[in-house]
């Protein structure tokens, strides 16, 4: 089978050593001046009695009348052996080989709809070959967005800088630099990240204050900020709390304070991911619900990659179902469970986004469109199992995804949607 130059090899091992530590300027290769006819197949060939390739990426020049290779090894030595096969004969062609050096751009502020396909085409409208696009697991964070773009050369990197950072794209200004792994920016949600950020659950609603955790807390040192979210109807006894630390060392005395008396409260003291956390007990109760009525107007999409985003989604449902953007309430990614939920306005728009989404193919994969049972149901796991956090891990402790074996027909959507 012949596969699109920008796949990501499917004949690479999924049981390859993990456990080295990925320098990809000291364990890839790039090769220039390939015939056309080579794909990722012959590429592998090629390469194969130099080490093990952990992943090759094959483009077009942009004359076209070439192909490139960047290929990743798992060993510096391996990389330096492939570099013998500089100026070998194939054909009419005599290849090139060279290390991939000081050729990484890291992009970022991207419009939220770009896929690896409109990186590419954005940095080719420039002229710049690119050999591969990373994008970032969304799996524990699904608000990442950036990507780190392999060029040919690197007089490229200077060209894409000149060219393309400050550029506007849709309304959005483009970020873009040289890739440095000794370079850290500063993040806005450095709290979170540095760990100096704690979450206290089980506070009284009704007599937590922020005065009242700010003297009961700065005793472990300086703190930033607190944020209490807002109460949501009158039942609501228990809420939680962000409390952010100058230091991390006073966010981890803090934590001493779990399982202790706070108001008349025994509360639990952990340390913060803000965005995952709120998100994840939405999305539980969704989970848990096991009245078909009470969520006919949520469907569910799977399986999907955890380089899918929400936007990527927004488009799916508008393009191929036609839904407009106001019926579309909320989407929630569950990379657990490779898959999304997705809120939408109304049971009739729920089984027309069904009956448009089920058995079509996005992004590489078949998925398919149902309800929130249906993606439970599509991992396997033992009778009765709960959804539970893990702590270190993401929002469920579920096996890998196995897809359900009944693939559902239009006439069973109906059934479920519509009662008919």
């Amino acid at each position: 089978m012949k596969h699109h130059l920008d796949e990501e090899d499917p004949d690479v091992s999924k049981k390859r050593n993990e456990s080295y530590t990925r320098n990809r300027e000291l364990t890839t290769v790039v090769a220039f001046n390939l015939p056309k006819s080579y794909n990722q197949g012959k590429v592998r060939r090629l390469f194969r009695d130099c080490g093990v390739i952990s992943h090759i990426d094959v483009c077009e020049s942009a004359d076209k009348n070439y192909r490139l290779a960047r290929v990743e090894f798992t060993r510096y030595d391996e990389a330096l052996s492939a570099l013998t096969k500089s100026h070998k004969q194939i054909g009419n062609n005599e290849i090139e080989v060279t290390m991939l050096e000081n050729s990484t751009l890291w992009i970022t502020n991207f419009p939220p709809r770009f896929n690896h396909r409109e990186i590419r085409a954005l940095f080719n409208s420039i002229g710049v070959t690119v050999l591969s696009v990373r994008l970032p697991s969304l799996r524990y964070n699904a608000n990442r967005r950036f990507a780190y773009v392999d060029v040919s050369r690197t007089q490229e990197v200077e060209k894409a800088l000149t060219l393309l950072n400050s550029k506007e794209v849709e309304g959005y200004t483009l970020v873009i630099k040289q890739s440095n792994p000794l370079e850290k920016t500063k993040r806005t949600d450095a709290s979170v990240w540095e760990r100096r950020e704690i979450l206290i659950r089980h506070l009284d609603s009704n007599k937590v204050t922020e005065d009242s955790l700010r003297q009961h807390y700065s005793k472990y040192g300086k703190i930033e900020h607190i944020k209490i979210p807002k109460k949501y109807g009158s039942d609501v006894v228990n809420t939680y709390a962000f409390i952010s630390f100058s230091d991390q060392n006073a966010a981890h005395q803090a934590l001493e304070t779990n399982g202790t008396q706070f108001e008349g409260n025994e509360i639990s003291v952990t340390l913060a991911d803000r965005k995952a956390y709120l998100e994840r007990q939405d999305v539980k109760k969704l989970l848990n619900k096991t009245h078909p009525k009470d969520s006919d107007h949520i469907v569910s999409l799977f399986p999907l990659s955890d380089k899918v985003n929400k936007i990527h989604i927004q488009q799916l449902l508008q393009e191929r179902a036609s839904i407009n953007e106001n019926d579309i309430r909320k989407i929630y990614l569950i990379t657990d469970l490779h898959g999304s939920l997705i809120i939408l306005k109304d049971q009739k728009i729920a089984a027309k986004c069904s009956l448009a989404l089920n058995g079509i193919s996005f992004q590489n994969s078949t998925i398919q469109c149902g309800t929130i049972s249906d993606l439970r149901n599509s991992t396997k796991k033992p009778k009765n199992q709960e959804y539970k956090q893990q702590e270190g891990e993401g929002l469920f402790h579920l096996p890998e995804h196995q897809p359900t074996k009944k693939q559902l027909s239009n006439d069973d959507f109906r059934k479920m949607f519509l009662g008919k």
